[in-house]
């Protein structure tokens, strides 16, 4: 695995709290597939640093439900069965949903144009056909549509289920079709929430929930991404 991720800078040596920082971003951004092992040696090296801190971020990411441990393997990117994924996939777009009735409310203009300004950077990604790009940016909007809530207990549950699928953003999802099909309900989402249609809102995150779950059912009997 090439851990191309940006190492932190400023210091003479990274943080334990730089390190967990990275390989967040690394996991939940960049979304590190199934299965990825994270050797703590490798990643010291990486990062110039010693084991010890390596070790300690990543226990906090297995906190976080990002990575597992697994004796004799190591900390690896878990690889659910399917029906956990579909089961994940359904609950977070319910909490996304339950999000976006406060949302409408609660958002100010602050958070209106923000969400905007990650739209438009979805909608460039999609233009040039940039998956990674459009992968963050579509993090991004989700992310910033929950936090508008200021609901902190809605907002932590949705981030952390969100992370428990975030290595599977990017299943399925480099190929054209796939592509245009979660934009369409992007462009749905945003249209709904800029309109101020809650009901139309509600239905849109469905639908995107529905389609990202069709994108990677055909990889659902793959080991390399399901377990059993």
């Amino acid at each position: 695995m090439d851990f191309d991720f940006t190492v932190p800078t400023g210091s003479t040596y990274p943080t334990q709290r730089d390190v967990v920082t990275a390989l967040r971003e690394f996991i939940v951004v960049r979304g590190a597939p199934p299965g990825t092992v994270f050797p703590v040696t490798v990643l010291a090296e990486r990062f110039g640093v010693s084991p010890i801190p390596v070790r300690e971020a990543l226990k906090t990411l297995v906190g976080e439900g990002l990575l597992t441990h697994v004796p004799h393997r190591g900390y690896l990117v878990e690889r659910l069965r399917w029906e956990d994924f579909v089961d994940r996939s359904r609950v977070l777009a319910l909490l996304e949903q339950e999000a976006a009735r406060t949302a409408m409310t609660a958002a100010d203009d602050a958070d209106r144009a923000a969400l905007a300004a990650l739209f438009d950077q979805l909608t460039e990604a999609h233009a040039v056909r940039d998956p990674q790009r459009y992968r963050e940016a579509g993090v991004g909007f989700h992310s910033a549509l929950v936090s508008a809530t200021r609901r902190r207990g809605l907002i932590a549950t949705f981030f952390q289920v969100a992370r428990s699928l975030s290595a599977y953003a990017q299943v399925g999802s480099d190929a054209v079709e796939p592509l245009e099909r979660t934009y369409r309900d992007q462009a749905a989402i945003w249209r709904a929430f800029s309109d101020g249609d809650t009901e139309g809102l509600i239905e849109a995150l469905a639908a995107y929930a529905e389609t990202r779950i069709a994108v990677v059912e055909p990889f659902r009997d793959d080991p390399a991404y399901f377990g059993d």
